[in-house]
This record gives C-alpha cells, structure tokens and sequence, in this order.
C-alpha cells in the first residue's frame, strides 16, 4: 500500500511539472542607482550586485556607502524597507527573491542642508 503511495505521488509530481522544473528567474532593478549597491564574496571582495535572481533564492545586497550627514530611505517595489545596518558593510538587504521583477530604490537626503520650500525658496 505505502509503495502504491509513493508511485502515485512520484507520477503526481511529475504530471504538475514540481520538483524538477527550472524554478523562474526574476529582475533586480536598482532604479539608476546600481553603482551604488555591491554583493560581496565569501572572501568580502565586492562585486556587482546580482541583476537577477531565480524565485525562492536567498538575495544578499550591500550598500557599504554612507554618509553620516545623510539619511536614507529605502524602498522595495515602492513599499519602504529598514535593511540591517553594520559598521563594516554598511546596509544589508536580505531577502527571498519573489516571483516577480523588484525594483529597489535608495533616496538620500542631506540633512546639513536648508530644506527647500515648495516654492524652491531658501529660509533665510
């Protein structure tokens, strides 16, 4: 009984095509910002980021350039994201690359600077 179970599970697999099809590969889209954004090696080299990546695979992105004056404000697929942060590498995006291109976006503000009013006016 249990191997007639095994058998129409094994042909129930590989009727739907799970378990042994080439898993989908997706976009990363790093919003013209990609010389920004870094992957490292297992040494902790740099590289280019990964500009794809196949659904349910682990992604891990740097952004090691920080500015103490500025804050930053990530998105992902335009909802806001916090990565991890540590001193050495700077900010960590870690995730599982979904089904669906991404597009991740950095937006940096100098906080040293007068903020500008809508009418593009400085304070005095």
């Amino acid at each position: 009984m249990i191997k007639l179970i095994n058998i129409l599970i094994m042909a129930l697999t590989i009727a739907t095509g799970s378990g042994g099809e080439p898993q989908a590969t997706y976009r990363i889209d790093y919003a013209g910002k990609k010389y920004w954004f870094c992957a490292m090696t297992k040494s902790g080299k740099q590289i280019a980021p990964p500009e794809q990546a196949k659904a349910g695979e682990e992604v891990v992105i740097y952004y090691p350039t920080i500015a103490t004056d500025t804050d930053y404000t990530f998105l992902v697929d335009g909802c806001y994201f916090r990565p991890e942060y540590q001193r050495d590498k700077g900010f960590i995006f870690r995730f599982v690359m979904p089904d669906h291109d991404i597009t991740i976006e950095c937006n940096e503000r100098n906080f040293m600077l007068p903020e500008m009013d809508p009418d593009g006016v400085r304070p005095q």
